[in-house]
């Protein structure tokens, strides 16, 4: 229904479900968006939303890093729609000249009549098993959803509380209720087909050569956030060009399968010494 591709990668990212981790308290879960009712959105301002505005979200660089990109993408929309103001963004706090923290939204509600104290992050994690039990690493094994929200919840979080003797006047009258966003993908053994999200190494390419799908890279990393646009299912590859295509465009690398038979699937493929770090 809606057809304009950025304002399509908004709404995946405002409606789609958050990750959960059982470090996260369910309080600061977010979004409770006041147009959110019985599981539906209201996002008709979307109609009213004008060229100038459009071009506002539409001017912010595809080079940037995909979870800058991801901030830009929410500010804008915090910024054009008309039942929010956005206070302030990436607000730094600055002790005797060393920053101590940056709060990546801090918003008014206009019809709750609520402040809230908004952390987002956009992050992708591949299901690895050791000894029994899982683990959530990085498709560049740098980072671990354990490690994320460990430091979301007990750094984050606590910005606008711990450090409010930092923030400038206008802003400490608030009452900011922290919230979090937590948003992205898991990524599970390509043995696992019960998912719709897998990952294989990149020396593993067999374990999805005989699957009746096909093929798409997803080339530019923007396009991660919404990956089911069906301008980038135009050419489907086979499986020798796919394999070329994925040296072309380098790993780790976020690819589109789809079935005949299934629902659509995501796959990832990473380097085979993951989830060792990538130098």
């Amino acid at each position: 229904m809606i057809q304009n591709r950025t304002l399509q990668k908004i709404t995946h990212l405002i409606c789609s479900d958050n990750l959960v981790h059982d470090k996260i308290p369910t309080s600061t879960n977010y979004p409770c968006f006041h147009f959110e009712t019985k599981g539906q959105y209201s996002l008709d301002f979307y109609d009213r939303i004008s060229e100038e505005e459009l071009s506002l979200l539409e001017s912010i660089s595809p080079h940037t890093a995909l979870g800058r990109y991801a901030e830009r993408l929410l500010a804008a929309w915090f910024t054009i729609n008309p039942n929010y103001d956005l206070i302030d963004f990436n607000h730094q706090l600055i002790e005797n000249g060393t920053t101590v923290g940056e709060i990546d939204f801090l918003i008014w509600e206009k019809i709750n009549k609520q402040a809230i104290h908004l952390e987002f992050a956009l992050k992708f994690y591949l299901e690895y098993q050791l000894n029994g039990k899982e683990y959530y690493i990085g498709p560049k094994g740098r980072d671990s959803l354990s490690g994320k929200t460990r430091k979301l919840v007990d750094h984050q979080l606590k910005l606008t509380k711990k450090w409010k003797h930092l923030m400038e006047d206008q802003l400490k009258k608030f009452d900011f209720i922290p919230q979090l966003m937590l948003k992205g993908y898991i990524f599970y053994p390509i043995e696992k087909m019960d998912k719709e999200a897998y990952y294989v190494r990149i020396s593993e390419m067999e374990k999805v050569s005989q699957l009746e799908t096909n093929f798409y890279v997803i080339e530019k990393r923007k396009d991660w956030i919404y990956p089911f646009h069906s301008e980038l299912r135009k050419d489907p590859l086979s499986y020798a060009d796919f394999k070329k295509r994925i040296n072309k465009v380098g790993l780790p690398t976020l690819c589109y399968m789809q079935t005949r038979s299934e629902n659509d699937k995501l796959l990832m493929i990473v380097e085979d010494h993951w989830p060792e770090p990538s130098q």
